[in-house]
């Protein structure tokens, strides 16, 4: 169950951090992803992504980011073309509401 999708294609990791859980939790969860499940394609980007988009608090987001960096520091990622995108969609989603 660490890997199924629910109705909206989240895992539980995402839950995980959304939800403010301990550092202990989340460094088990992610663990027992790399033990169980070494070859699983974590979508980093699509969690900063849902957590931002649905108003995550910016800590949650930061233990996100954080816990990619500890445990997967060979991960490459442009953060700074994430915040770009989520920029935009904010600024799309102001130009709409009006």
């Amino acid at each position: 169950t660490l890997i199924m999708k629910d109705k909206w294609g989240d895992i539980p990791l995402l839950y995980a951090f959304w939800c403010s859980a301990p550092v202990e939790v989340l460094d088990l969860l992610v663990e027992s992803y790399k033990t169980l499940h070494s070859d699983y394609e974590f979508d980093w980007k699509g969690m900063i992504e849902t957590m931002t988009k649905r108003y995550a608090s910016l800590l949650n987001i930061q233990m996100l980011i954080s816990t990619l960096q500890k445990y997967y520091p060979d991960r490459e990622y442009d953060l700074q073309q994430v915040v770009i995108e989520l920029a935009t969609w904010d600024t799309n989603q102001t130009t709409q509401a009006t």
